[in-house]
């Protein structure tokens, strides 16, 4: 690994570059990648989706070299963490060639796999030099929001590959995984308005908004279903003052996820079942409480498919001639690889080694970063090779 990509991890793995934290950040990050991607000839390297409103949380960087050319292949990342540089410092460990730090390899880590390979394509391949490259960056990939699906979708279209640098995993005979699949993610919030009440005095008036949602808790968990890869996951639950209060208002967030449209339509069928209408009466009267069911955001599934298997078994096949062992995964996490599967070829997992994502024990190889770009390097070379003996013969 070159000094410069040590440095350029570990300043990037100093900017505080939290999806809803660390604003300025994201942004950070994104004008530091932009100059090293000017550097290497893209045009308009910039922070802004065009034609899409800022997100709160900083701006995607959407970077293009040799624009309008007949090949085309995007590459996919994110600038946003989970965790700071303050609860994970930086640090490099010489004897384990590992680093340590605040998205070292989810997914800063990546990014600088990202550029390496661009500049060894650049400086060794003809067929990436006359090809339109699109680099596209997600400020908000660990919070998703709407603006950068619409963006990366439109850059998808025609595109010959689709190549996301998440982190790859690696098993104890060396071999590197590649993903392949991913499981869709639903994200959901359920409001429940109830009716308050004194505890002591008024306990029948009142409807327990807390043992409504403690209800629906159990409704909710019990789709999930392992042996078709179905599950359902509730994170949070709030609510309640007081003890002495019956209460009046509670909300829970949860999550749904499946490898296949199919299930995912199952479970959302299910959940719109399930929150139609409330089950906690009022002793007093009758009445029922109100629900809100509210979606925020996810990942359509990306089932793994054809394009997706000739992509692999060409990347495989780079890897083998650097004395690289793959294997194709299909991931439950989510990833913006799963906006571009129905539109492009795609594959996913192209960043560094790394394991311990979204904690403080993350890490990466830093050992493995440059056979990892090389190969991303020449496996591009292969993919704007054959799209453009494509688009030669049917021209002809």
């Amino acid at each position: 690994m070159s000094p410069s990509s040590l440095m350029l991890l570990e300043e990037l793995c100093g900017i505080d570059s939290r999806t809803i934290e660390g604003r300025k950040g994201t942004k950070q990050v994104a004008e530091l990648l932009a100059e090293r991607l000017s550097a290497l000839g893209f045009d308009d390297s910039q922070c802004i989706p065009p034609g899409h409103e800022e997100p709160s949380s900083g701006r995607h960087l959407r970077a293009v070299r040799n624009a309008g050319a007949p090949v085309r292949v995007v590459l996919v990342g994110h600038t946003d963490t989970v965790l700071s540089p303050t609860e994970v410092p930086f640090r490099h460990d010489a004897r384990s060639a590992r680093c340590y730090g605040a998205g070292v390899a989810d997914m800063k880590g990546g990014c600088v796999v990202m550029l390496e390979a661009i500049h060894q394509a650049l400086d060794r391949h003809g067929s990436v030099r006359a090809a339109e490259v699109t680099v596209l960056l997600n400020c908000s990939e660990e919070q998703p929001e709407s603006s950068f699906p619409a963006l990366l979708r439109q850059e998808a279209q025609g595109a010959c590959a689709c190549l996301t640098f998440e982190p790859s995993g690696v098993d104890g005979a060396g071999t590197h995984e590649l993903v392949v699949a991913r499981k869709g993610l639903g994200r959901f919030e359920l409001a429940c308005s109830g009716r308050g009440a004194h505890a002591g005095n008024a306990h029948a008036t009142g409807i327990n908004a807390i043992r409504e949602l403690a209800r629906k808790i159990e409704q909710i968990e019990a789709l999930t279903d392992y042996e078709r890869d179905l599950t359902a996951n509730v994170g949070f639950v709030r609510g309640g003052q007081a003890v002495n209060q019956v209460p009046d208002e509670a909300m829970i967030g949860f999550e749904i996820r499946a490898f296949d449209p199919a299930g995912m339509g199952q479970l959302r069928q299910a959940l719109m079942r399930l929150c139609s209408e409330g089950t906690v009466r009022s002793p007093a009267d009758g009445g029922l409480p109100k629900l809100e069911l509210r979606e925020c955001g996810g990942y359509p599934p990306w089932p793994r498919n054809p394009d997706t298997d000739t992509l692999a078994e060409r990347y495989s096949a780079c890897a083998q001639r650097h004395g690289v062992t793959v294997r194709t995964v299909a991931r439950g996490g989510a990833s913006d690889a799963s906006h571009t599967a129905d539109l492009a070829p795609t594959l996913d997992g192209l960043g560094i080694l790394g394991g311990g994502l979204h904690s403080t024990a993350e890490w990466a190889d830093l050992s493995t970063l440059p056979i990892r770009a090389t190969i991303a390097a020449d496996f591009m070379a292969d993919v704007c090779e054959r799209a453009s003996a494509s688009d030669h013969k049917e021209r002809a």
